[in-house]
């Protein structure tokens, strides 16, 4: 009787996936963002605190490096739980100086003539 409760408890959970490119200072800024990330996770009180949240880093990109933010709400709590962790790590992002460049590519014309 026990494992069906867990099992259908775990099926009240749904996991909220965001990936964040970092640029500049990557490893320090990386590094910083982390810890930026796990304190939003840890004082939004609709992120279950089990299981708990995973975050890391999940793939070093050509200009960038992906940050993976894997937070458990119950699902009722999924979109909410979405929308003010995004605006959360968006005003944590400001207040720290953390920037999300937009992408650029440069193109250079040779021999044009």
């Amino acid at each position: 009787m026990e494992t069906n409760t867990v099992t259908s408890a775990l099926q009240l959970r749904d996991r909220v996936d965001k990936y964040i490119d970092t640029h500049g200072p990557a490893l320090l800024g990386a590094v910083f963002i982390l810890a930026i990330v796990k304190e939003v996770l840890k004082t939004n009180p609709r992120v279950l605190k089990d299981p708990a949240p995973v975050v890391g880093i999940s793939a070093l990109a050509d200009s960038a490096i992906n940050i993976s933010v894997k937070p458990w709400t119950a699902v009722p709590d999924y979109n909410p739980a979405r929308a003010e962790i995004y605006q959360t790590l968006l005003d944590q992002f400001r207040a720290n100086k953390i920037e999300i460049p937009f992408p650029q590519r440069e193109v250079r014309m040779l021999n044009s003539g």
